[in-house]
């Protein structure tokens, strides 16, 4: 199945077309919305390449899918800017007045902030392991039972902390995207009173 048969279009679709048809496969596949999140990903990674033009080009040329690494990144940084965006389109907030953009940003930054504070928190703790290895003792030279399960604490912080700096890279490419972007938001009735008086001197 190729990039354009995820999202029902054909090789010649234009950038309106690719555009309009992620709107429709979003709306269809959104795990909120009770959709398939694997299909979900797939629609986010076939509108990552194809909305492109460089991405498309290549991908038109040799039918191969950019780097996997990066792509997978720019795929969940969308997710998450697009969840974001589902909370408010089914909040009560009213939208004519509230920097939707900006709150997404400070969403962003939050969670990375917590990320980031969470391997700090990883990091001591394997601090005080290679603390605890390097004062441990044993008679013989064999490693024992207290170091094997010092080994397995060590492996398994490393990849908690592989998954937050993994999060982290996916906050900090959502903040990238959305960079170019602002929202209009209506004055409020004390801003639009300051105008008002502003304009009447």
């Amino acid at each position: 199945m190729t990039l354009y048969d995820i999202l029902g279009l054909s090789p010649d679709a234009s950038a309106a077309d690719i555009k309009a048809a992620h709107r429709r496969a979003v709306k269809a596949h959104h795990p909120d919305v009770g959709g398939d999140a694997r299909q979900f990903e797939e629609v986010q990674r076939a509108y990552f390449i194809l909305s492109d033009p460089e991405r498309r080009a290549r991908y038109d040329s040799t039918g191969v899918d950019d780097d996997p690494a990066a792509a997978a990144e720019d795929q969940l940084a969308q997710s998450a800017i697009t969840q974001l965006i589902v909370q408010f389109i089914g909040s009560t907030e009213d939208l004519t007045k509230t920097d939707i953009v900006g709150l997404i940003r400070a969403t962003l930054v939050k969670q990375k902030a917590a990320h980031e504070e969470t391997c700090r928190q990883i990091d001591l703790r394997l601090q005080r392991i290679e603390t605890i290895g390097a004062r441990l003792h044993r008679k013989d030279d064999r490693d024992g039972v207290v170091s094997a399960l010092l080994g397995e604490q060590e492996r398994e912080f490393n990849a908690a902390k592989a998954k937050e700096v993994g999060l982290i890279g996916v906050a900090t490419r959502a903040l990238t995207l959305l960079e170019d972007y602002s929202y209009s938001v209506d004055p409020t009735p004390a801003e639009e009173a300051k105008i008002w008086l502003a304009l009447k001197t």
